[in-house]
């Protein structure tokens, strides 16, 4: 994916508020207009309109006119994207260029911590100078963020906070390392624990731990974060 592409998807997917419209419009069976959207995601009508710009700039939905009933101007129209892979972006490729970094590691690490060094490497790599590089993060917005990178490399994820906001867990769902995550299990689990630490880090998130939980449903893994303060710039 092109830097300036990367960057819209970043923006686009870095609101909370997007990605739920985003969501409604993907699983939705037929193109759907903003004021369904509002209602359905109790968002302003204005808002919605504002959100689904910026979907559309990063190439995300697209929008036609509802055929006319002859009065005033037609309603747009909102459907998904197709999500079409050209053959250097699709993710076992990338996997592959994971693993020849993470065998280029120190010598002396085990397979699965050479795995964590490519994935912490992939975090810096793919936040380094993007829209969601802006500075050190408290826990809630780098959860925010990081739910957006999964999101930007192929997960289907979404995020929660406790009550206190002094934990985070991201959901993710059809991993799209799945097939290979299922047979090696300690590779690609660490690559992604490597992705979350290295993401934490490079937001200054302070006194953080983090763990990836695997296949809490066959479908479904989950990254928990605890602890908590932006770091001083």
């Amino acid at each position: 994916m092109a830097a300036s592409s990367r960057a819209r998807t970043h923006s686009a997917l870095a609101s909370p508020s997007r990605v739920a419209l985003l969501d409604h419009i993907r699983g939705a069976d037929e193109p759907l207009d903003a004021h369904r959207l509002a209602e359905e995601c109790d968002l302003h009508v204005t808002t919605v309109r504002f959100h689904l710009d910026a979907l559309i700039g990063a190439g995300l939905i697209t929008s036609r006119p509802a055929p006319s009933n002859g009065r005033g101007r037609p309603r747009l129209m909102y459907s998904p994207v197709a999500q079409a892979r050209p053959e250097e972006e699709d993710p076992y490729i990338e996997l592959s260029r994971l693993l020849l970094i993470a065998l280029d590691a120190e010598d002396g690490a085990s397979a699965a911590d050479r795995a964590e060094i490519a994935g912490y490497r992939w975090a810096e790599q793919s936040l380094n100078g993007s829209a969601l590089d802006d500075g050190p993060a408290g826990l809630g917005a780098a959860a925010g963020k990081i739910n957006a990178l999964f999101t930007e490399l192929g997960f289907e994820a979404d995020h929660t906070m406790d009550a206190d906001e002094d934990s985070a867990e991201i959901t993710l769902h059809e991993c799209p390392f799945g097939a290979v995550a299922r047979e090696k299990p300690a590779i690609v689990c660490r690559i992604h624990l490597g992705l979350l630490r290295g993401a934490l880090d490079h937001l200054k998130v302070d006194h953080h731990t983090e763990e990836i939980e695997p296949w809490v449903t066959p479908t479904t893994c989950r990254a928990v974060i605890r602890g908590g303060g932006a770091a001083d710039a």
